[in-house]
Order: structure tokens, then sequence, then C-alpha cells
């Protein structure tokens, strides 16, 4: 059984409490709105040791290279979008 519902077109998630709640309702979505990032998102940084998309943000603003680029990869579903999602809002 999913824990997922359907409304205005975005998948809208339940936090699971079992194992196999967690392997029915995932679905790598990223977590758009405020509710859902406050309901699912972890801070990891402490234990990655740095705040990789604040790093990225300074070099970026910073940098005296008009043609900078920075690759932010994942696997899917990893929170790549929001994190940088957060980092835009902050």
């Amino acid at each position: 059984m999913l824990n997922i519902l359907w409304s205005r077109e975005k998948y809208m998630i339940k936090k699971a409490k079992t194992i196999e709640e967690v392997y029915a309702a995932f679905e790598p979505y990223p977590l758009n709105e405020k509710k859902q990032i406050n309901d699912f998102f972890v801070d990891t940084y402490e234990a990655r040791g740095t705040n990789a998309v604040k790093l990225m943000s300074l070099a970026l603003e910073y940098s005296n290279n008009p043609y900078m680029k920075i690759l932010f990869m994942g696997h899917r579903g990893s929170g790549k979008f929001t994190e940088l999602s957060l980092s835009n809002a902050s």
C-alpha cells in the first residue's frame, strides 16, 4: 500500500514509520514545499564536516573567474535539489 497522496499534480508523501512504509513510499521527488522540508530534511552538515552548498555559493560569489562552473552531483534522490533550494532561500 503506497503512502503517497495525489494533490495538485504533486506527490505528497507521508512520513513512514516502518521499513515496509519506507519502501512503499520511496519516490525520490524534491522537497518543494516548506512543510515537506521541515518534515523530511535531515541536516547532515556536521557529519560531513562541511556545508558544501555554502562553500560552492561563496566560491561562485567571490570568484574572479566569470566563467566558473561547479558540478553538483549525487545519486538520484540524495537531496541535491533540496540542498540547492535551501541555499537559494537563505
